[in-house]
């Protein structure tokens, strides 16, 4: 039994009379069912068979019909009678004959569209559409549409420029021009043939032909105009008076079915404006930018028109040409080329821009979820065009949200969060609006001033409540989309206190660690970092610290990985993983005192755990990387970890050592850790190569670390005096103003604080003659040093005269 037929048709067995009622069926499909329901074996039957039989599909089910009727024959012998049997016979042959007369008429219809007979107009306009009617006929399935070319390789071409000169004859015809715009949107289903649709300038025609049906009103109201005076002079011939006069009427009742948004008229022009431009949204993809300089620029105008006129009819909309004119749209207005006419300073740009507002506004109007906007795909297509409006047009974005469109994005966003309309039965449809508003609240969200806005809205709530629930969970690509808008949010204060006063904070923190991916952990990093010295980060710094063995824990288990791994894919998303999870560790302060946890309690805890000595297992790794970081310099092959996981780790050691009880806690649990000496070593490659953000970083290390005692004191014991070169160097750097600072403040520490004060001492004259050295060496001063001297031994410098106070000779003034 054929699974895929549509309807069972109850055909018994004449010695079985409950067949129907067993799974003795014949199962068919509902179109050949309906031939055999009266078949009889009679002449008249047959008669009747062969008139059904013209208006049969080639296929059904992707499958011959001739095919189909040989399975049924094949698999139900025994329960087909005589008359069903021999009628399903004749079918096959009735079919092959059609189909022979189909490929006949083909080029019968070609023949017609160009007939030179002397025949009426009348005649002739009944031959054009009995042609088009055999070319859509053919154009309807694809096991067919291949017969457009069968009779040669110009064949598509001959065809559509045959219909092409039949329009300008018949551009009055509705029925003509709606055959032919049926044909063309039959044709542009199959990319095959958009070459040709191109070549033969369809989409201009298209184009030509919307702006005619759109202008109809205005042309017939112009027309009438004309005639009423024609009347008025006309008033002393009664013959042509009245022959005015029917022809105002008929104007009239013209203009009043069109201005009719329900009439048989309104919905005409819906329906060929909604074929034509169904052709040229099928085309998008294939037209190119030579082509689209000449019909791109002029469609918005004409979608636009035509979306207006569908609205126009209120409740009695056609849904399927709102949603293909809003499909229209937004494909259009996703066009790459879009771009580059919109930044062009000229009259198509400037039409353009006019445009694309009118377009932003409607959809706006378009978006609140009630009566024919209840259609999710309405929804969706509305904010497909916003999308790409704010994308290709960012200077109306301002324009858009003062009619409200954040205020209608936040409603929609709450209301598909809430729940979705009853009517909203496709899945896939409701999660494609979230995940399209969500991205356009993100792209909203990249502007300083609506981000100010946003947090004054229930978007950052919204936000965590997404990416908390159920269908996020299992959407990866729409909890990304969430996260993304999230750490675009926090960014802004206010937004960050949003997300930090949220009742399910700690069910987001927990989500975030467990997550573990890059965007996940950074925007626990924003939300940390956001709030260093501030008493609104006080419960997520509790949170983070009751967490964080979780987070050091898999600090080691990626370390293993990407030790480990030889699957590169894996090794990269390990990396990334373990960049976030260091900077997030580097970003967190210090808890206010008292704490129940800080830095010290957390390495204890963890190597006192009962499950080995965990803290000193982070810190291995932490040793590890920055060890890597020296060898590999000379040893390229071994090079395990990029710069930014060692930019994270120095920044992660530099943050622990805030606290100096974390310092005893280090020497406790590693003693032979020189994390300082490991350090030195990685600001001396980065200087002599030059990278200096990543020298800042490590040097930024070694100033904490040098603030504390031991840890300078073991630098001094590893490097015997020869550390402080390197820092001298940091200190006289002319470029980074950090490095400068820094490098200044490590060698007076080295100097003041030296065991051996003559090596103190030459620290000093060391850093001084460097710093002259470098101080000489500047351009700048050496010509103003150059200037000065030539100055004075040349005269330079003018000396000041005084005048002589008049006195007499006796020395009074």
């Amino acid at each position: 039994m054929q699974a895929n037929y549509e309807i069972v048709s109850k055909v018994v067995r004449p010695d079985d009379p409950y067949a129907c009622h067993s799974e003795r069926c014949i199962k068919i499909p509902y179109t050949i069912e309906v031939l055999l329901r009266h078949s009889d074996g009679t002449s008249e039957t047959r008669r009747q068979m062969s008139e059904q039989v013209i208006r049969l599909p080639d296929t059904i089910h992707d499958r011959d019909i001739p095919d189909v009727v040989n399975s049924i024959i094949a698999d139900n012998k025994k329960l087909l009678n005589v008359n069903q049997a021999d009628c399903l016979t004749s079918l096959v042959q009735e079919f092959s004959v059609v189909t022979r007369r189909k490929q006949v008429n083909l080029e019968a219809g070609y023949q017609m569209l160009y007939s030179r007979v002397d025949e009426d107009d009348a005649t002739k306009r009944a031959n054009v559409l009995e042609a088009l009617r055999v070319f859509i006929s053919v154009a309807k399935s694809p096991a067919t549409v291949g017969k457009l070319v069968s009779l040669g390789p110009q064949s598509p071409q001959r065809y559509i420029s045959a219909v092409i000169s039949q329009t300008a004859t018949y551009k009055r015809s509705a029925d003509v021009m709606h055959a032919v715009a049926h044909l063309f949107f039959l044709i542009s289903n199959y990319t095959d043939y958009h070459q040709a649709l191109i070549e033969q300038g369809v989409p201009q025609k298209l184009l030509l032909w919307i702006n005619e049906e759109m202008s109809r009103g205005p042309a017939l109201q112009k027309s009438l105009k004309k005639l009423e005076a024609q009347l008025n002079q006309a008033s002393n011939d009664e013959s042509r008076a009245k022959k005015l006069r029917v022809a105002i009427e008929r104007h009239k009742a013209t203009l009043a079915q069109l201005a009719d948004p329900v009439s048989a008229a309104t919905k005409r022009r819906v329906r060929y404006s909604f074929a034509c431009i169904h052709v040229l949204t099928n085309m998008a993809d294939s037209v190119d930018s030579a082509t689209w300089l000449g019909t791109g620029k002029r469609i918005l105008p004409r979608l636009y028109s035509v979306l207006d006129l569908v609205l126009s009819m209120g409740a009695g909309v056609d849904q399927d040409a709102l949603l293909i004119s809003l499909y229209a749209l937004s494909t259009w207005l996703g066009v790459n080329e879009m771009r580059d006419a919109n930044s062009n300073g000229d009259d198509v740009a400037k039409n353009l821009f006019v445009v694309t507002r009118k377009v932003g506004r409607l959809c706006l109007g378009l978006l609140p979820i009630e009566g024919y906007q209840a259609n999710p795909d309405v929804v969706l297509h509305v904010i497909r065009c916003l999308y790409n409006i704010c994308v290709i047009r960012p200077e109306l974005i301002q324009v858009l949200i003062e009619h409200q469109l954040l205020a209608s994005l936040t409603t929609l966003m709450d209301t598909l969060h809430v729940g979705p309309p009853e009517e909203w039965t496709d899945a896939s449809t409701v999660r494609s609006i979230r995940l399209l508003t969500t991205r356009l609240l993100y792209t909203l969200s990249e502007n300083d001033g609506l981000k100010s806005m946003m947090s004054f809205t229930d978007v950052p709530n919204l936000a965590v409540e997404m990416y908390l629930a159920e269908y996020c969970l299992v959407d990866p690509e729409l909890s990304q989309t969430v996260l993304a808008l999230a750490i675009n949010l926090c960014s802004n204060q206010t937004a960050r206190l949003q997300l930090l006063d949220s009742d399910k904070l700690a069910t987001l923190v927990l989500r975030l660690i467990e997550d573990a991916a890059p965007l996940s952990l950074r925007l626990l990093a924003f939300m940390v970092g956001g709030t260093a010295n501030l008493p609104s980060g006080e419960p997520i710094w509790a949170l983070m610290f009751e967490y964080l063995p979780n987070i050091l824990n898999r600090i080691i288990d990626l370390t293993s990985i990407l030790r480990e791994s030889a699957d590169e894919e894996t090794a990269d998303i390990a990396a990334a993983q373990i960049i976030e999870l260091f900077a997030l560790c580097a970003d967190l302060p210090l808890p206010p005192s008292p704490a129940p946890q800080s830095w010290p309690a957390v390495l204890q805890d963890m190597a006192l755990d009962g499950s080995g000595l965990i803290g000193e297992g982070l810190l291995m790794c932490v040793k590890e990387i920055l060890v890597n970081a020296v060898t590999s310099y000379q040893d390229p092959n071994g090079r395990i970890f990029d710069d930014d996981i060692v930019i994270q780790a120095c920044r992660f050691m530099a943050n622990i050592l805030i606290d100096p009880d974390t310092v005893p806690v280090i020497d406790a649990l590693c003693p032979e850790h020189r994390f300082t000496t490991i350090l030195h070593g990685i600001l001396a490659l980065k200087m002599e190569e030059g990278d200096l953000e990543f020298a800042l970083q490590a040097l930024f290390a070694c100033a904490r670390c040098m603030a504390h005692g031991d840890l300078r004191d073991g630098l001094i014991d590893d490097l015997s005096g020869e550390e402080a070169e390197v820092f001298i160097q940091c200190a006289v750097d002319r470029v980074n103003k950090d490095i400068r600072e820094l490098g200044t403040q490590c060698v007076f520490l080295l100097a003041t604080d030296h065991p051996d004060p003559s090596e103190g001492q030459q620290i000093m004259t060391s850093f001084t003659a460097a710093w002259n050295t470098e101080w000489f060496a500047d351009p700048e001063v050496r010509a103003g040093l150059r200037e000065h001297y030539e100055k004075r031994e040349f005269g330079g410098y003018e000396e000041e005269e005084y005048e002589e106070d008049e006195y007499d000779d006796n020395g009074a003034w």
